[in-house]
């Protein structure tokens, strides 16, 4: 067991989830729950509720009553969400893995870059798949030698 585990925040997971599933897979992070803005359209609460539940966690129709619960977010909405989302979290002091494409445009993701510096929180933009349920299911079939040797 790692000797700290980082408590994430999902804000929205409308687009698709590999980013949060990934986070979740990792040893070094817990999700603590789902949040996303009130006036969301239906789909999108019933998208949130239905992440949440396949993990075991609550949805909250509160992004900033959610903040204070974690030590990062995990921003997966639309693309068109995640300048605001990201800047609303890195305001609130957590540090923010956010899903590709960053933004939209380069004013965007400069913005999101200065309110991460602004407020001393860490940013990452993109991610790896190196924890993704698909790639480590595709290491242990290579390293089991199944598939004989490569």
């Amino acid at each position: 067991m790692p000797e700290h585990v980082y408590r994430a925040l999902v804000l929205s997971v409308v687009k698709h989830d590999y980013l949060p599933n990934a986070v979740a897979s990792h040893p070094r992070f817990q999700l603590v729950a789902v949040a996303d803005d009130p006036d969301c359209p239906d789909w999108t609460h019933e998208r949130n509720q239905l992440f949440a539940d396949q993990h075991g966690i609550p949805y909250r129709r509160d992004v900033e009553a959610a903040l204070p619960d974690c030590d990062l977010v995990v921003v997966s909405p639309e693309a068109e969400r995640h300048c605001d989302l990201a800047q609303r979290a890195a305001r609130a002091g957590k540090h923010i893995v956010v899903e590709k494409p960053m933004a939209l445009n380069i004013q965007q993701a400069e913005e999101m870059v200065a309110a991460a510096d602004k407020n001393g929180v860490k940013l990452i933009a993109g991610h790896t798949q190196s924890f993704s349920p698909h790639i480590r299911l595709m290491r242990q079939i290579v390293n089991s030698g199944r598939i004989g040797k490569l």
